[in-house]
């Protein structure tokens, strides 16, 4: 969540491993509070936007350089969410956040098409993992996640819909009204 140390970090990375070959931006922060509760504390925003967007952003700058010089066979993987395209009630800026990755995402696929850089975004269900815990049901394991991503970006597939996010493209052209009544309250 602090970006001069997001910073600092890729430098050093970068500096280390000229040869970086993926980079995958992984990190995520959801509040599961309103922010029409009173509880919601408004700190929170920062950390949550500086987690899901601004950190991937920055991560992403500081390692085109390696990665472009590298060309062909090189990627970057946004792990973004089902909530970037279908909102639920509950986490209205954890969704902008993600609907915000998959639009950079897109651009930056255009921005980088005739560099040989890959530019994937891997869209998930609800994953079981720490920031999930005593969350919803139905969650499909971390590790067959990161199969379903794995397998996508050795297809080279711009967008990889992971589990139960692969049914959200369809049912939102068959039946936007039903999609967004489901993911509403999920």
């Amino acid at each position: 969540a602090n970006p001069a140390a997001v910073r600092a970090v890729a430098a050093d990375i970068a500096a280390r491993h000229a040869d970086l070959s993926v980079l995958i931006n992984n990190a995520a922060l959801q509040y599961p509070v309103a922010l029409t509760d009173p509880d919601f504390d408004p700190l929170q925003m920062d950390a949550e936007i500086a987690v899901n967007l601004l950190a991937p952003a920055l991560l992403t700058h500081a390692f085109l350089p390696g990665l472009r010089r590298q060309g062909m066979g090189t990627a970057i993987v946004n792990i973004s969410s089902g909530l970037a395209l279908l909102p639920k009630q509950r986490t209205a800026l954890y969704c902008a956040t993600k609907a915000a990755l998959h639009s950079f995402s897109q651009s930056l696929r255009y921005q980088l098409e005739t560099d040989g850089v890959a530019v994937i975004e891997a869209i998930l269900p609800l994953v079981e993992t720490p920031m999930t815990a005593g969350r919803g049901s139905g969650k499909i394991s971390a590790r067959d996640a990161a199969e379903a991503i794995l397998a996508g970006v050795r297809c080279a597939r711009p967008e990889i819909h992971v589990g139960k996010a692969r049914l959200l493209p369809l049912t939102s052209r068959l039946a936007p009204g039903l999609s967004r009544r489901m993911m509403r309250g999920s």
